[in-house]
């Protein structure tokens, strides 16, 4: 593993599980807050993140093991890169282009909580309440919009991530064909 391919494909697959953990973490924490039928494109992110992350350790064994090189791996990346892609494009329209940092009563009333992605179970009068208060300045659905923005830009970043690794990987020597 001396040469420079490998080190940057361990580099590369390194930091897309580290990201698919957080993309993990931040689904999951979306989800936690949901009512028990959460919402499916919170779901679609936890296994976004849980394929991503196996993918990253196929494309670190496939380092050590010839067996995974080539056609395996390759159609495990492009699983991975079709996944992240449609995650962040699901969450990126699931937000609706929303602003996360405005506070103002009136827009968190009229339309955060009125976005499936955040709202958990704030279309209920019950809960009413929780979704809009504030707590030490930052409510509920001020935070849920952060992390699931950051969720989606997270998915994005790993589709760069991978399709960068595809091209290491494959223009860079390792999956031409050996006679």
């Amino acid at each position: 593993m001396s040469s420079s391919p490998a080190k940057l494909t361990y580099t590369t697959r390194s930091l897309q599980g580290i990201l698919a953990v957080s993309t993990i973490g931040l689904a999951a924490v979306l989800i936690a807050d949901q009512s028990p039928g959460a919402n499916a494109a919170l779901k679609y992110g936890v296994a976004v993140g849980v394929v991503t992350f196996l993918g990253a350790v196929l494309g670190i064994l496939a380092l050590w093991l010839p067996i995974l090189q080539g056609l395996i791996l390759l159609l495990a990346d492009t699983v991975v890169l079709a996944l992240n892609l449609a995650g962040g494009i699901l969450f990126a329209v699931k937000l609706e282009g929303v602003d996360c940092m405005n506070q103002t009563m009136e827009y968190m009333r009229d339309t955060l909580s009125h976005i499936s992605l955040l709202n958990g179970d704030c279309p209920t009068e019950k809960l009413l309440y929780k979704c809009l208060s504030y707590d030490e300045g930052d409510g509920f659905l001020q935070r849920r919009c952060r992390w699931a923005t950051a969720a989606a830009v997270l998915m994005f970043v790993n589709f760069i991530i991978v399709l960068v690794g595809i091209l290491i990987e494959y223009i860079g020597g390792r999956g031409r064909v050996r006679k």
